[in-house]
């Protein structure tokens, strides 16, 4: 029941608190300091309420912070709050008419916020002073010494005022020596010069205090302050009125164009057409003309032609002018050559190849301007002024019969093909060998090609340069017959000090080999001298069936020998040597 009552009362507060908020309000323009624009009330019996001005749009200082005041007696916690108009609050409905106030109301954890919308109404019977004139600085205007005495200097116009007329007075004081005589204003608003003029009256200034007065008690005023300039010393010109010049499209942003000169003294210039200038800039003193942007044609839109108009005047006598008509055109620069592909065809066709078969089709582009038109050429460089290939429409084709059995037609065929744009051509060059290629010794070759473009049309001084790398692998030569074989042996070759050394230990090696062999032959011939002649005989006898055994078994080589048949002879390259072989069996026998 407790929180049900709780409920109810923050309902029935919100619910006042959205009545008593004023949503929008009509203010008339008249109204002044301490004006209340709305009073509302809100209900608040348990704690202390507050009421902010949290914004105000636009920004102004014409409304004071929010009051809020507590009804005692019969109303307790009813709340009545205000907002008014500041002490500097100056309304004007042509000026702004209309504001938003941000509010918010908060009761204990209760908080509710919302707009009030302050409508400024036009007051009829109402005007000011208004503008640079109602300043404490009041307006300026500049006018030369020659001015013809009694000319219109200038007209003031006051807001709200409309086809009512006002009396307008000077105020201040125009008494001799400091003023030539009165200037005169009109209830028009016409300011005039003084009946003797302004001649010798040069950087002087005259401050002019003006009010102006309206039936029912209304009036305002303001100040003029008028400056007299000197007369020009020299009538200002160009020596010409208008000039065109032609620029390329690659200048950078901040380079020079032109410099314009007008007759004169004390100068400035400045572009008064078009405004603003996306393209170029002048300086104000030395009048020199300046890109401000990138000039690609194909990106920046209507930078072909640029009409400018410049205006020269005097520093101190700006009304002392001439202007000067100048038309820029930027022509467009072939910067980089056309790009194909495949830029390098190496192929091989059979001589049997029909006439009109498609050996490659280019595919080129201009990266200055994509859709350009390009132009193809076909230059025959071995063997000359061949008729064997043919360019139709960026395709290359075989234009005759390959015959090999006609002299010179199976060779290689070299041609370069040129295309060309508007400016620079992509040509293709040719690499020449000088000498030998050995495959065994190097198979690849890269070549760095520098290029430098030594002819620019309009920068003598500036040269474009670039770079490309060739790789040549060389490949064996299906014609290199009879095919060689060669055999690598390994070489040792010491030095001189142990070849003597290896000598003397060789030479005394054998000489002890020698030694122990020959005492290993002593006690061997020795041994076979000790047994008998029996004994021997005996040996010999004592197995059946070995008689003369010994001479069959010294017999049986050279009976093997003399039977063998050689039929052939043949050189052993590996060694040098000759030697006899049979066909029937492949036995050998060297000579």
């Amino acid at each position: 029941m407790v929180l049900f009552r709780l409920l109810a009362i923050l309902f029935a507060l919100f619910i006042s608190v959205l009545h008593s908020l004023p949503w929008s309000i009509d203010l008339s323009e008249s109204q002044g300091p301490g004006t209340t624009l709305q009073s509302f009330s809100f209900n608040c019996s348990s704690y202390m309420p507050t009421l902010e001005l949290l914004s105000v749009r636009p920004p102004t200082g014409f409304f004071n912070k929010p009051s809020l005041h507590s009804l005692h007696g019969l109303h307790k916690g009813v709340y009545v709050g205000k907002v008014t108009l500041s002490s500097s609050a100056r309304l004007d409905a042509l000026a702004v008419n209309h504001y938003e106030l941000q509010l918010q109301y908060k009761c204990g954890n209760f908080v509710v916020s919302g707009p009030l919308f302050v409508h400024v109404q036009r007051d009829p019977g109402r005007f000011r002073c208004a503008g640079p004139f109602a300043s404490p600085a009041g307006e300026f205007i500049y006018v030369p010494e020659t001015v013809t005495p009694g000319a219109l200097l200038y007209t003031l116009l006051l807001p709200g005022l409309g086809v009512q007329r006002a009396q307008m007075n000077i105020t201040s004081a125009q008494d001799p020596p400091l003023f030539p005589g009165p200037f005169s204003i009109d209830e028009q608003g016409l300011l005039r010069a003084p009946s003797q003029g302004l001649s010798g009256q040069a950087l002087k200034s005259f401050q002019l205090q003006i009010l102006v007065s309206l039936g029912k008690g209304q009036s305002c005023k303001g100040m003029l302050t008028v400056k007299v300039l000197p007369a020009p010393s020299s009538q200002v010109s160009f020596p010409q009125k208008a000039q065109s010049i032609t620029i390329p499209e690659d200048l950078v942003p901040g380079s020079k164009v032109i410099q314009v000169q007008a007759r004169g003294s004390n100068l400035l210039y400045e572009i008064i057409s078009p405004l603003p200038s996306p393209l170029y800039s002048i300086g104000q003193a030395d009048g020199v003309v300046r890109t401000t942007a990138p000039l690609d044609l194909a990106r920046a839109q209507g930078a072909a032609v640029t009409k400018l108009q410049v205006r020269a005047f005097e520093r101190l006598r700006p009304w002392a002018s001439a202007e000067f008509d100048l038309t820029v055109n930027v022509r467009a620069v072939n910067q980089w050559p056309p790009r194909c592909h495949p830029a390098l065809l190496v192929t091989q066709v059979p001589e049997t190849t029909p006439v009109g078969t498609v050996l490659s089709k280019l595919t080129c582009v201009d990266p200055d301007s994509a859709g350009a038109p390009l132009d193809f050429q076909l230059q025959f460089y071995n063997p000359p002024d061949s008729a064997s290939l043919r360019l139709r429409d960026r395709v290359l084709e075989v234009n005759t019969t390959l015959d090999c059995d006609t002299p010179g037609a199976c060779f290689q065929h070299a041609a370069s093909i040129l295309v060309l744009d508007d400016g620079q051509p992509q040509m293709t060059r040719e690499i020449h060998l000088l000498g030998p290629l050995d495959y065994e010794q190097q198979r690849w070759y890269k070549i760095t090609i520098l290029l430098i473009d030594h002819s620019q049309d309009w920068d003598l001084n500036r040269h474009r340069s670039g770079s490309c790398t060739v790789t040549i692998e060389v490949e064996v030569s299906s014609t290199m017959t009879p095919l060689i074989v060669t055999e690598v042996e390994a070489f040792w070759k010491p030095e001189p000090w142990f070849v003597v050394v290896l000598t003397a230990t060789g030479a005394v090696l054998l000489l002890a080999l020698g030694w122990l062999l020959s005492r290993i032959l002593r006690g061997f011939a020795q041994l076979l001298q000790a047994p008998s002649k029996p004994a021997r005989a005996l040996l010999l006898n004592s197995v059946p069936g070995n008689e003369g055994s010994v001479e069959r078994l010294m017999e049986a080589p050279r009976m093997e020998m003399s039977q063998q048949h050689f039929d052939g002879r043949a050189h052993d390259v590996r060694t040098g040597r000759d030697y006899l072989f049979s066909t029937r069996t492949g036995a050998r026998r060297w000579l």
